[in-house]
């Protein structure tokens, strides 16, 4: 873990600081400035360090890919295993560190390009050691990368600003206090976009590695993750403090030269970059332990089970079935034996428990439903191996407890699964089209704000609403657009919700999927005998939860978790969407 959070701030020191001088400092100081002179020596000191580091730690990430040498070949091992893109930074990085001291030397648009290349491509490895690249598609693997690289650059700014030669600024404050104040005034404006890009993209991420709610509650990549954005809030609050106070305390005024107010809005602002600095040194460790878990990226796959359990010498039966509108909750329902007398004293409790790991829930009370029956409800957070342990306190005069193992299998299709920006989902229905309308006008609006302030229109606490504004209309159209979904989730169905078309459908229902599903859709054919419990149940409240678009994708390619065979070759798709239909009736009845 602490391997992992030293490489990324290497990274942070190595490229962020660079691009802090390109970006901002070197637009205000002159190369012959006594400060710049020194800070330069700084920059160049840590990038040496880091870059060095960075180097040994990729390489021993992972020796053994050089064994697999004979079998990929150079070129497998350059681009397809941790190690040769490592290998490649010791290209990478001399290159970096030679332009970026040439750049310095004498400000050259050809070195310049030189340093912007070295220096994404570092960022790319980097990047491809990260749990993205084992995601497929490119939005999660492009997110992540421009995720790391706007943290890079404002991480790396507020870095600097922990090891700027801060005496030498106050020796020669009335010379550096004007530009000192555009400095800290272009890194405001260019954090302030920079955290709408880390926002976004880190949004993204999200999505693509924690599944949920349940996910991001109760598993340790997710309290993690709550830990990040903590922090990240706690950040956003400094930046928030600066440009109310703190920056526009720096902004020369009418008072003369070497005026004492200047040196002491200098100090203030020293202090809170200082806090700035540890609070994203402290974000790189929290960062570091995050990619050491396992992310919650795949939901379980619930199916209605029942089975007997001993607990004590007394047979106990369980019924777990799905929560309706919810891919994680289950209810538990606990049936004593009839022929046992149940007390009102009689209390029902039981664990649910991930084998192998610490996840769990302990002490979930079962409410007395009927006279031998008892019901409570729990998560199932990630895909796995559970054990369930049901206590039956005061039977007898001890506890006794039974326990039951279940496996609960990831979502079906789990390779076809991808994280899209998707139209579809915006159209799907009017209350989206509303939401995402609403968002888009609000980040609009709020955005023309936030630019108003800061070219000085506007009071600095406009700048505020601007941000906070605009962050909550991008937060309402992403809820909306960005899904997990299978291709086919958010499509319409193209057959109508009528007698005919539903009688069609039970026709080839009845010729293709009774065998399994049984003709009322029990999950009691025939073929499902020797599978009982694993067969869903088409009419239970839980199929509600998917759209007609995925039930589509699911007959069209097969479910193998539940030996499912895929149709897309028997049934023409007008027979797949009217074999839906008349599913969704078995429920919701036949109109008319």
């Amino acid at each position: 873990m602490l391997l992992n959070s030293l490489v990324l701030l290497s990274v942070f020191l190595l490229v962020g600081g660079p691009l802090f001088y390109v970006l901002v400092w070197g637009r205000v100081y002159s190369n012959e400035d006594t400060l710049t002179r020194l800070l330069l020596r700084r920059i160049t000191l840590f990038m040496f360090i880091s870059g060095v580091f960075f180097i040994i730690s990729g390489l021993v990430v992972d020796l053994n890919a050089l064994n697999q040498l004979n079998q990929t070949g150079i070129r497998a091992l350059l681009f397809e295993t941790r190690y040769g893109i490592s290998l490649l930074n010791v290209v990478f990085v001399p290159v970096f560190i030679a332009c970026f001291m040439k750049l310095s030397a004498a400000r050259n648009s050809c070195w310049y390009a030189g340093m912007l290349i070295s220096g994404l491509a570092i960022l790319w490895t980097h990047s491809e050691t990260a749990h993205t690249a084992a995601v497929p598609g490119l939005l999660p693997s492009v997110s992540n990368f421009i995720h790391l690289l706007a943290a890079v650059v404002w991480g790396g700014g507020l870095l600097v600003f922990l090891f700027l030669p801060w005496s030498s600024l106050k020796t020669h404050i009335n010379q550096n206090g004007p530009r000192f104040w555009m400095v800290v005034h272009r890194f405001s404006n260019l954090a302030i976009i920079l955290f709408g890009i880390v926002f976004l993209t880190g949004a993204v991420l999200t999505v693509v590695h924690v599944h949920g709610k349940a996910a991001m509650d109760s598993t340790l990549y997710g309290l993690t993750l709550k830990l990040k954005i903590v922090m990240a809030a706690v950040l956003l609050g400094t930046l928030f403090l600066n440009l109310l106070k703190f920056v526009p305390a720096l902004k020369p005024g009418s008072e003369g030269p070497g005026d004492q107010k200047l040196l002491l809005s200098v100090a203030r602002f020293r202090i809170i970059a200082n806090i700035e600095a540890l609070v994203i040194t402290g974000l790189l460790l929290v960062s570091g332990v995050l990619s050491t878990y396992e992310p919650p990226d795949t939901a379980p796959f619930l199916n209605p089970q029942s089975w007997t359990m001993t607990t004590g010498n007394i047979p106990v039966r369980v019924e777990m079935q799905p929560v309706t509108g919810s891919t994680t909750s289950a209810r538990f329902e606990i049936f004593l034996p009839d022929t046992q007398e149940v007390s009102s004293g009689i209390r029902v409790v039981f664990n649910l428990l991930l084998l192998d790991s610490d996840l769990g829930f302990h002490e979930i009370d079962a409410v007395q439903v009927s006279p031998n029956s008892y019901l409570g409800e729990a998560s199932f957070p990630l895909p796995g191996d559970w054990r369930l342990e049901v206590i039956i306190e005061g039977l007898n005069n001890t506890p006794v407890t039974g326990v039951h193992d279940l496996a609960i299998p990831s979502q079906p299709l789990i390779d076809d699964l991808r994280t899209y920006i998707s139209l579809p989902a915006i159209a799907y229905t009017s209350s989206n089209m509303i939401t995402f309308v609403v968002g888009f006008l609000l980040a609009l609006m709020f955005g023309w704000l936030l630019w108003q302030s800061r070219l000085g229109k506007f009071p600095a606490w406009i700048t505020i609403a601007g941000l906070s504004g605009s962050a909550l209309g991008f937060y309402m159209m992403l809820n909306i657009a960005l899904v997990k979904t299978y291709p086919s989730t958010f499509w319409k169905n193209p057959e109508p919700y009528t007698a005919e078309v539903i009688g069609a459908g039970k026709h080839d229902y009845i010729a293709k999927c009774a065998e399994c599903h049984g003709e009322t859709g029990g999950g009691d054919g025939p073929w499902a005998k020797e599978l009982r419990g694993s067969i869903p149940a088409l009419s239970s409240p839980h199929l509600d939860i998917h759209t007609d678009g995925e039930i589509y994708w699911w007959i069209t390619h097969g479910i193998p978790l539940l030996d499912m065979p895929p149709m897309g070759d028997e049934l023409i798709d007008s027979q797949r969407w009217s074999i839906i239909n008349y599913v969704r009736s078995l429920r919701h009845g036949v109109p008319g």
